[in-house]
């Protein structure tokens, strides 16, 4: 799937489940709190099928300040799963402080921009053959069969298995944020709509297993 093709296939997916934001207040920032987590429209739009192959997490470093990765990612179990070298210091950090945020977005303009971010807490996996799964995963959305450079895929396939690696899973999500695209006439500067959902403590907090 192309660039083009996914940040739109994005865009038609939110637009199912929210109406576009037509408010004409522009000093009032709305808010719409979701009351279950929504797991059926985050395995949409994260699917290995339509989505792109990167996002961005964030964790804190070894001064507690946030940073940021970009990183591959699959779906795998219904679950956010990243591939991470060994030695990667963001392991340490996330072994420390499991919570991290991972952000997914479609780098579009105000009025297509489709944004969601899950917040959460994460577990290391140094399974040997999930890892070789992932990368086989990974390298598919990379190169997929229709890409004019799909030979590339063995390639990459070859040195993910040869590096020593490990997967990052977001184990349990405890909040996720949405920004589903506004309406067309939508006035600038007016404050985009706050969709979410976080967990009431009550239970596992999003536990997804």
């Amino acid at each position: 799937m192309s660039n083009a093709q996914w940040a739109e296939t994005m865009v038609a997916q939110l637009l199912e489940y929210f109406e576009p934001d037509d408010r004409a207040n522009t000093k009032v920032q709305s808010r719409l709190r979701l009351p279950d987590y929504p797991a059926e429209l985050v395995e949409r739009v994260l699917s290995n099928a339509t989505s792109h192959q990167l996002l961005e997490m964030a964790h804190t470093d070894q001064q507690g300040y946030p940073f940021i990765t970009v990183m591959g990612f699959v779906m795998m179990d219904g679950k956010v799963v990243l591939g991470s070298r060994a030695n990667g210091v963001k392991l340490r950090r996330l072994q420390e402080d499991p919570r991290c945020s991972m952000n997914y977005h479609n780098k579009r303009s105000k009025e297509e921009l489709a944004c969601l971010t899950l917040v959460g807490r994460a577990v290391i996996d140094r399974d040997p053959d999930r890892t070789l799964t992932f990368n086989r995963m990974l390298s598919e959305k990379v190169y997929p069969d229709d890409a004019p450079d799909v030979a590339r895929r063995e390639e990459m396939i070859t040195a993910m298995d040869s590096a020593e690696r490990v997967l990052i899973v977001l184990q349990h999500v405890d909040a996720v944020y949405i920004q589903s695209p506004p309406a067309r006439n939508h006035k600038a500067g007016t404050p985009s709509r706050v969709i979410s959902w976080r967990a009431d403590g009550k239970t596992p907090p999003g536990d997804r297993s």
